[in-house]
């Protein structure tokens, strides 16, 4: 195996929670420019928030729009260009107000998303870059199918002229086990064989990149481009 096989470090609980904060705009701005700066050196940072990105714009896409009613509209603007004295007795709670909405739409968010079930159905996770690759894939996991589903994060995943990206499955103290190749322009979909299942539970998954149609040998015979594990999110 090639030496940048090492996993780096994943994003972690508070990062969740501070990337899904950052995906709706919710972050003060130094919070916010301070996790810009870390996006900068930081991929598993990046496709986490890519992760909540995503999820966001799937909601958004199943709100509809309403045009609100001429009358609300009056009140909206009598409210926001009314006379101050008028607004004086209310106008204090609107931080209290903003933060309470912020707080119960994160909530929400995070109970759609499955961060506080017990017992996901499903799992997500990202694979990282190894050290000097840009490799980056958007992980989950339906436990009760075994189905793994990796996406390549967008602009990371460029393939050499007949060269092939595949998945490995990496427990301890075990060889590499092949989970098959994967598509660098969109989702793949792989069924993990029962017999299989609780490596990618417990192991570690790793992309190597390997001559088209896979690994001759059935052990990594090319560069680690990325690595992570399979862990609730």
């Amino acid at each position: 195996m090639s030496g940048t096989d090492q996993t780096p470090a994943p994003p972690d609980g508070d990062d969740t929670a501070t990337a899904a904060e950052y995906a709706l705009g919710l972050l003060p701005a130094d919070e916010a420019e301070a996790l810009e700066a870390r996006l900068a050196s930081e991929p598993a940072l990046r496709a986490l928030l890519a992760v909540w990105q995503t999820e966001f714009a799937a909601l958004a896409q199943d709100v509809p729009a309403v045009t609100p009613s001429p009358a609300l509209r009056g009140r909206i603007q009598a409210a926001a260009f009314g006379a101050p004295e008028a607004r004086v007795w209310w106008q204090s709670l609107w931080p209290y107000a903003g933060g309470a909405v912020a707080a119960a739409l994160i909530a929400w968010v995070v109970a759609v998303s499955g961060l506080l079930s017990p017992a996901p159905q499903i799992l997500r996770s990202q694979l990282a870059p190894a050290e000097g690759a840009q490799l980056a894939m958007l992980v989950t996991l339906e436990p009760a199918t075994h189905t793994l589903t990796l996406t390549p994060v967008p602009g990371t995943a460029a393939v050499a002229q007949g060269r092939a990206l595949e998945l490995w499955v990496i427990a301890e103290g075990q060889a590499p086990v092949s989970l098959g190749l994967l598509s660098p322009e969109g989702a793949t979909a792989i069924v993990v064989p029962d017999a299989v299942a609780p490596l990618v539970r417990a192991g570690v998954l790793a992309v190597s990149d390997e001559p088209e149609g896979g690994s001759p040998t059935g052990a990594p015979t090319g560069a680690v481009l990325a690595t992570g594990r399979i862990t609730p999110t």
